[in-house]
């Protein structure tokens, strides 16, 4: 491109930067003609010399431009006898400005001006021995620094997007946020290790503008305007302060001429409404697949009003089952949480939250105060939280079987003396005297939840065995060869229960069924088939302790 030689320096007009002279006003010296450019005529000032700080880029020329020509005398443009409106809009004015405004506010936060070099900040500081390259050239585009951000730097992006409300001129994250996600939406999910490619594809914003779909907007009134006013806000995840707002105010009267001041809900206003929508009550907890995946699920709960019967009914749905990555801290999971309620659009409705008993959970909650009072959204942590009750009843009954199994057998013993009557287990073969207390101290020593855990695995050991014992059960069954005290019983066609450390009662269903089918386990562990496995049978006194542990835990 042939660079245009610099003309001599005149005064300059300030009118005529500014879109042209009144049309009152005497004619200006003009320029030389540059060709017409956008379809109209154009008058420009003559060129002051540039400012030691101004900086023009000539790869920045557009290419509809006609060369300059060195001008060759003064000539006098008059003004149109109809001059074109001043465009006082900022929105609607589309002419290119020739200087360059200062730096955006995305690049002047990531980037410093180094000699010829733009230098990414938050790369030269990293202490990591392998960078990305961060060194870029003067004439770099800020397409080409907008992508550095992008690549590397894209959550402190979003961080500072969100706290210092810049534009959105990262491509990437425009596109997404023209979909309808939030900044916050975004951040939170890179937060949690995923890339902006796996959000959820959401329709176009603007698709309500379409005339096939506007047919599902209602009439206007009120009541609705405040319910899409309401939904907004939520979906948004705007502040309940917006409202207050005089030029947010001023616009919605703008839109609707008929509106009244006061039909517009001031906050209070506003928080009636969330509340008259009703609180969400939620339970959540984590679990690991075989493969040590986490998962957390959520499910919730709330009252409803049955518009066929007007009457209110209680509702339960599962809202997540979600795969949690990285460390499971109480901050990390309370993220994730707010993930969640953000992604169905009912942060905004939270209740009470029921949550087991781990020490994670008081931090989450915590965090989760914070994080929502960041947004006016009422919540305490210790009020709003509800311990699962059957896991606190699963703690207490690990604290009663490890104390039998770690008590002071001399302890035990004194506890005993006297607290034997005359019983017997009902469990035929012989049940525990009710005096013998060295026997039952024994028993207790032996560790019975322990040998009836040995002989359900005994037992279920492989498929074999297990298809013997369910064709003992049938055939004894049929002939009539299981008895308890001399009478003939039926015993179910069951298998056995092995308990599982993390479901809870499971200790407690094992020593059941084991009860309920001790008749069968005692004749399948004395077959001479089975002599290899009989060291699992227990004895009369066992199963006798055995009953008083299923007693404390059901």
């Amino acid at each position: 491109m042939t660079v245009p030689q610099k003309p001599q320096k005149r005064p300059a007009n300030p009118r005529a930067r500014r879109g042209g002279q009144p049309a009152n006003a005497p004619p200006a010296p003009a320029p030389p003609e540059h060709g017409a450019a956008r379809g109209r005529p154009r008058t420009h000032a003559a060129r002051v010399e540039d400012a030691p700080d101004e900086e023009f880029d000539l790869e920045n020329i557009s290419a509809d431009e006609e060369e300059s020509v060195p001008p060759r005398a003064r000539t006098r443009v008059h003004a149109p006898v109809d001059p074109p409106a001043i465009n006082n809009d900022p929105l609607l004015d589309t002419v290119k400005r020739t200087s360059r405004a200062k730096s955006p506010p995305d690049i002047k936060h990531f980037f410093d001006r180094e000699g010829e070099n733009n230098i990414c900040n938050s790369c030269q500081d990293s202490p990591l021995s392998t960078k990305p390259n961060f060194t870029y050239s003067k004439g770099s585009g800020v397409s080409t620094l907008r992508q550095h951000i992008y690549k590397w730097h894209l959550l402190e992006y979003l961080i500072q997007a969100l706290e210092n409300s810049w534009p959105i001129q990262v491509k990437e994250v425009r596109m997404f946020h023209d979909q309808g996600h939030s900044i916050e939406e975004m951040k939170i999910h890179v937060e949690m290790g995923g890339n902006l490619a796996s959000l959820p594809r959401r329709q176009n914003a603007n698709a309500a503008s379409k005339p096939e779909e506007r047919d599902s907007i209602p009439e206007f009134s009120i009541p609705t305007f405040h319910q899409f006013l309401l939904s907004f806000i939520v979906a948004d995840d705007q502040a309940l302060n917006l409202v207050e707002g005089v030029e947010f105010r001023r616009l919605l009267l703008l839109l609707r001429e008929g509106l009244r001041e006061q039909d517009i809900p001031r906050r209070t206003k506003l928080r009636e409404l969330v509340h008259a929508i009703g609180d969400i009550s939620f339970t959540a907890d984590m679990w690991s697949d075989d493969s040590r995946k986490s998962f957390l699920a959520m499910t919730a709960h709330w009252i409803a009003e049955m518009k066929e019967t007007s009457r209110l009914e209680l509702k339960a749905a599962l809202i997540a089952f979600h795969q949690v990555k990285g460390s499971h801290t109480g901050k990390s999971l309370a993220r994730t949480v707010r993930y969640l309620l953000d992604r169905a659009d009912i942060t905004a409705k939270i209740g009470h939250i029921t949550l087991d008993n781990a020490d994670n959970n008081d931090t989450m909650m915590l965090e989760l105060e914070r994080l929502l009072g960041e947004r006016e959204i009422e919540f305490d942590a210790q009020d709003r939280r509800i311990r699962c009750f059957p896991h606190t009843i699963n703690i207490c009954v690990g604290h009663i079987l490890k104390s039998f199994s770690n008590i002071d057998p001399a302890a035990l013993e004194d506890a005993l003396v006297g607290a034997f009557v005359d019983d017997s287990d009902g469990g035929g073969g012989g049940g525990g005297s009710g005096g013998d207390s060295d026997e039952y101290l024994e028993a207790i020593k032996n560790n019975p939840i322990e040998l009836g855990r040995r002989t359900v695995k005994a037992i279920r050991a492989s498929g074999l065995r297990r298809e013997e014992f369910a064709h003992l059960i049938e055939s004894c069954n049929s002939s009539g060869l299981f008895k308890l005290q001399g009478t003939v019983v039926q015993v179910p066609q069951y298998q056995l229960l092995h308990d599982i450390r993390t479901r809870w009662d499971s200790v407690y269903f094992m020593i059941n069924r084991l009860r309920v089918m001790r008749v069968a386990i005692d004749y399948f562990l004395s077959s001479p088939d089975h002599q290899n496995i009989v060291q699992h049978k227990m004895d009369a006194m066992d199963w006798f302790v055995l009953r008083d542990f299923e007693a404390i835990l059901e």
